[in-house]
């Protein structure tokens, strides 16, 4: 045995932990130092509004946000993604961020925002090969699954961010672990199925998208599980606590006990009314699945003709199943395989030339663009598995269309970012999923590491050629290149499968696709970390505004001057971007100084107003001291 070997089994003996235990370890710890190292700075205005909350919360032990004068109430006061409230302004959001964060805050300031995601991930590095074992029963799956999270996907970029998506991220991966052992069970599955329901009801305590966890796992139970209603029946006792904090929690907010409302309307989809359609159609699929498992009726193939038959008439027949069906296809291409043909005409959503399109200045991806090697799942039906693989694969399915299904049918893809954000706790799923069908793959492969460095030579020489070749450069590899990775690893992968051929060379593809995924997902982190840095900059210099202001701004650039008593943050109207004079000449006649972010000035598309006294002459503060005279003239 070599001194290496003898040196590897001593820290074995001396630690009590493998070498796989071992490097999970270090990956833990070099994801804390990650957390310490990361930029403090806020990427969204999201981001803000949590933080405004977790400070409120840790001052006052409410969620109560004080913007400025009692005697000023003007409409542009009402930041956007704040709700008002009985007792005044609070943020949208659920109220999990603000409590959990409150303490970090109060410990280590923004810092601790931070690192609540950071822990998370840390958790996560722990749960997903477990998760992974238990739904596919393959250790060294598991293994892959955890490389293809860090690696391969955009999910590390939320890990060191403020916003909670890594929590979330964790709980509905807890939620999954547990429940696939409640689908086999027949007995002592109860302790497990209510960790089920708590962790999605915990889920939905920071993030109100996650009720789709609780639609999902429902389903999952209803057709699939040994003892349905037992198991709905327990995660129903799990989530009922959580579901029932949150609605007094929104009661003492919004005055609303919805336990998932946001306090008014919202964009992106939040207000139940606006799914009324597939909201009916899931709970009448719902019902019809539970009277069938509790009569025990199966359809037999006529009944399945039949079925599709009557389907095929209402989308010839009837113009609203048509559309519907339109808009879900038209919505799952665009979210899954080309962010270009989002249809989005808000301000800062911009089409450019060679086909390429910015979402307030990021080239964002669809999920299959961030992650082209995501054609390996083409491959899943066709390879040799148990019954307890192809149950895992079902229910998965059965969980990503739940969840897919109201960002479908609207196209919703995110706001401002470079990545399919709300499609992250379908990431860990698709990650353990595609690790089962790439390790069963390189097991019939006669050289699997061959073929997979050959594809990653390639996919690493196709990016950065494009980038320095083909006139839309990086970004059209991000938004053009990759749908191109994605069909070819999907077609090849689909061949494959029907052929039982060239399974080398779709391996290699999939090697293209892995490493142009960590390609993308550095820039994603590089990109978000470099506007939190310049956005912690920006918000530095603010935070020396004189008190006794009115300042337009960006929010997230205004939380270490607003929210205390003589200052005053405003925001121009949501949708037409004009500011309000009134307020403005409100503020003026109590002697407040007034001022403009200068790209609001041209939104508001307001003429140069005159002379303008700027207030730093720092090149990074571009905010400027509108003049009276001007905002008159312009009425």
């Amino acid at each position: 045995m070599s001194v290496r070997m003898q040196d590897r089994g001593a820290i074995a003996v001396l630690t009590g932990i493998d070498r796989c235990s071992l490097a999970l370890v270090l990956l833990a710890l070099f994801t804390l130092a990650g957390g310490f190292l990361a930029s403090t700075g806020y990427f969204t205005v999201d981001e803000a509004i949590y933080a405004a909350g977790a400070r409120a919360f840790a001052a006052s032990g409410n969620f109560v946000i004080d913007n400025g004068l009692p005697a000023l109430d003007f409409p542009d006061q009402h930041l956007w993604f704040f709700a008002e409230g009985p007792e005044g302004l609070v943020p949208q959001y659920p109220v999990g961020q603000a409590i959990a964060a409150a303490p970090f805050y109060a410990l280590l300031g923004e810092r601790g925002f931070i690192l609540l995601n950071t822990l998370a991930g840390i958790a996560m590095i722990f749960v997903l090969p477990r998760m992974a074992a238990k739904w596919f029963g393959d250790e060294r799956a598991a293994l892959v699954a955890l490389a293809l999270l860090l690696g391969a996907t955009f999910w590390i970029e939320f890990v060191f961010a403020l916003w909670p998506h890594a929590v979330t991220v964790l709980c509905v991966t807890l939620a999954l672990t547990w429940l696939r052992a409640g689908l086999d069970a027949e007995t002592g599955f109860a302790r497990k199925a209510c960790g089920v329901g708590a962790a999605v009801g915990c889920a939905m305590l920071f993030r109100a998208d996650t009720a789709l966890a609780l639609v999902g796992v429902g389903a999952v139970a209803v057709l699939l599980a040994r003892r349905p209603f037992r198991l709905l029946t327990c995660i129903g006792l799990g989530v009922a606590p959580f579901l029932a904090f949150a609605a007094l929690a929104n009661l003492v907010k919004f005055g609303s006990l919805n336990p998932v409302s946001y306090g008014q309307a919202a964009d992106g989809g939040t207000d139940l009314g606006a799914h009324l359609v597939p909201v009916v159609a899931l709970l009448l699929v719902g019902l019809g699945a539970g009277v069938a498992r509790l009569t025990g009726w199966r359809p037999g193939w006529r009944v399945c003709v039949a079925g599709g038959v009557l389907a095929v008439l209402a989308l010839l027949i009837v113009p609203e199943a048509r559309g519907l069906a339109t808009r879900y296809v038209v919505g799952a291409w665009a979210l899954t395989g080309d962010a270009t043909t989002i249809v989005d005409t808000r301000f800062g959503m911009t089409s450019l030339p060679g086909g390429l399109f910015a979402f307030n200045g990021l080239w964002k991806k669809a999920l299959g663009q961030s992650m082209p090697w995501l054609g390996i799942l083409a491959l899943a039906p066709f390879l040799p598995a148990d019954r307890h693989v192809r149950r895992s694969q079902l229910a998965i399915a059965i969980f990503a269309a739940i969840w897919t299904l109201p960002f479908f049918l609207r196209s919703w893809h995110g706001g401002m970012g470079s990545n399919m954000r709300y499609f992250l706790p379908l990431v860990p799923l698709l990650c353990a999923m595609a690790a089962k069908v790439l390790v069963d793959l390189c097991r019939l492969v006669p050289d699997p590491v061959r073929a997979l460095r050959l594809g990653a030579i390639g996919g690493a020489a196709a990016v950065l050629g494009w980038a320095l070749l083909h006139p839309t450069g990086m970004p059209g590899a991000e938004q053009i290149l990759s749908t191109w990775l994605l069909l070819g690893v999907t077609g090849l992968f689909l061949y494959a499968g029907l052929a039982g051929r060239h399974r080398a060379l779709a391996l290699a593809a999939v090697g293209a696709g892995l490493v142009a995924s960590t390609i993308f997902a550095y820039r994603d982190v590089s990109q978000s970390q470099w506007m939190r840095a310049q956005g912690e900059r920006t918000a530095v210099e603010l935070a020396h505004l004189p008190d006794n202001a009115l300042v337009y701004a960006p929010t997230r650039f205004l939380t270490g001057w607003a929210f205390r008593p003589g200052h005053v943050a405003a925001l121009p109207d949501y949708h037409s971007h004009r500011l309000d004079p009134a307020l403005i000449r409100a503020a003026q006649a109590r002697g407040m100084r007034v001022f403009v972010w200068s790209e609001m000035l041209a939104e508001d598309r307001t003429p140069p107003p005159g002379p303008l006294r700027h207030w730093s002459g720092s090149r990074a503060v571009a905010v400027e001291e509108i003049v009276p005279e001007r905002l008159t003239a312009q009425q």
